[in-house]
């Protein structure tokens, strides 16, 4: 009786491991999907012509404070959210409440490197939502505007923002 080949040996291997794994199940997970409700402002369209970097005059970093309805209705309008942002670093204001088209406004407040570096500490405790002060805000800015945006829920939607002026 003459031995199997090498070839012969691993032929036999190669097809009993296909049948072990053809036989083996496998279930798949499907996770649903939740879009995102928010609003988002462009460090690009905002800055502009004014230039992102740490000259004076040029924006170093920016606060902006959405305000909106607190229930998703434009029955009573709350700051929802606040925070600072680099130059070049889009603000994004995610998980709105709403429960239909509901109008935003982003109060936007720039600061150039010199006006930032000089009143940081002050800044970041001025957006804190608990002691919200815009005008501790503004009073800093190098630059202020506003923009606007109309919402749906389980969209993202970019705000239109006036240019960057001098407060």
């Amino acid at each position: 009786m003459a031995l199997p080949s090498r070839r012969t040996s691993i032929a036999v291997c190669f097809a009993a491991g296909l049948a072990a794994c053809s036989a083996a199940t496998t279930t798949t997970t499907s996770t649903t999907f939740t879009p995102v409700t928010g609003v988002s402002v462009s460090a690009d369209a905002l800055i502009g012509a004014r230039g992102c970097g740490s000259q004076p005059g040029q924006v170093y970093k920016y606060a902006a404070v959405i305000y909106g309805p607190s229930d998703g209705s434009d029955a009573g309008v709350v700051a929802l959210g606040a925070g600072a942002y680099d130059c070049y670093a889009d603000a994004l204001f995610a998980n709105l409440a709403n429960s239909g088209v509901a109008s935003f406004t982003v109060a936007i407040y720039a600061y150039d490197a010199p006006a930032y570096a000089a009143h940081a500490s002050d800044i970041q405790s001025a957006l804190s939502l608990a002691s919200l002060d815009p005008a501790r805000l503004a009073l800093r800015a190098t630059y202020v505007t506003h923009c606007s945006a109309s919402q749906q829920a389980g969209v993202q939607v970019l705000a239109i923002c006036d240019p960057l002026a001098a407060p």
